[in-house]
């Protein structure tokens, strides 16, 4: 008995990996990734309080895209936060099909401080 693969369906995209709310050092660097799978193959976008992101958006923000096969991965790479990006993000998979959106918030903060309690005897 043979095995049979099913065909790729075609149909809107679904945002596999994404980032939730996020909060990181000012000074810092880091990257946010979203991946997405769909066929036809989607077209990943970032937004910024609702504003399109291009590679030359921001001096310290580039867009770098990969394929895995079937699905795309784009990611967000920030050479240096600073507290004017903090925001409404937005990671966008889209085709012919139709979208998915994901909304998430950074913020960055100038200090991050960690409180601890102590017990007096």
């Amino acid at each position: 008995m043979a095995c049979s693969t099913f065909p790729n369906i075609p149909g809107f995209p679904s945002i596999l990996v994404y980032p939730e709310d996020v909060l990181v050092s000012a000074g810092s660097s880091g990257s946010l990734s979203c991946a997405a799978d769909a066929v036809p193959s989607p077209t990943i976008s970032w937004f910024r309080n609702g504003v399109e992101i291009q590679n030359e958006s921001f001096a310290s923000v580039t867009i770098i895209e990969r394929d895995l096969g079937g699905q795309l991965l784009s990611i967000l790479e920030v050479c240096l936060f600073e507290s004017s990006l903090s925001g409404n993000f937005s990671c966008q998979a889209l085709n012919i099909y139709g979208n998915q959106t994901v909304e998430f918030q950074l913020q960055v903060a100038s200090g991050i401080y960690f409180c601890q309690l102590i017990n007096w005897l």
